[in-house]
């Protein structure tokens, strides 16, 4: 008889232990959940903010670069009419598009737990993003590097194709931010 009270005994506190470790255990999966959505959740209002300050430094680049643009227009105009044209100069501004967030959200792995149509979309702004700037990178540097074109002709043309990609870039990054900003998760 006192064998089955040993037997009974040490399977109470066997039960007791495990279940005392499953619960800790349980409860710490859920602390490390909360924390991963709570990362989640920041991430993705930070990548938000940041898109519509992006959103805003582009549009005021696209309507300078739209100005810009007519102006180099009238200038290759005026020159087939062969009117001198002296002292004109036109100067490209651009912004910084930043992707702070986005990267900060990829090196904290807390795109691990958004929504895979959530990373999706911004995934490819951020792409959108980096190509734009690099093209805008490479304008830069040819113009820091190479001589100044003789042939001023030949140095609006080259400008003028530079501002139609960059303008129709530019929009398209516009109309990116737009479907991203409504998207049901970026909401609230």
């Amino acid at each position: 008889m006192k064998r089955k009270h040993f037997n009974k005994r040490v399977i109470f506190e066997f039960v007791s232990i495990t279940f005392a470790v499953f619960l800790g255990l349980m409860l710490n999966t859920w602390k490390e959940s909360n924390r991963n959505s709570e990362l989640a959740d920041k991430s993705i209002e930070n990548i938000k903010k940041e898109v519509v300050a992006n959103k805003k430094n582009v549009s005021e680049m696209l309507v300078e670069h739209e100005e810009r643009l007519a102006t180099v227009d009238s200038l290759l105009l005026e020159l087939e009419d062969s009117v001198k044209v002296k002292n004109r100069e036109v100067n490209i501004v651009f912004h910084f598009v930043n992707s702070t967030s986005w990267e900060t959200a990829k090196l904290t792995q807390a795109v691990a737990y958004m929504d895979l149509n959530f990373v999706t979309e911004v995934s490819g702004i951020y792409e959108a993003q980096d190509y734009y700037q690099g093209l805008v990178r490479i304008y830069a540097q040819q113009r820091m590097t190479t001589l100044s074109d003789d042939d001023e002709k030949k140095a609006l043309e080259k400008m003028q194709v530079f501002l139609y990609s960059i303008v129709w870039l530019e929009r398209n990054l516009i109309e990116s931010y737009d479907d991203f900003l409504k998207l049901p998760n970026v909401i609230g």
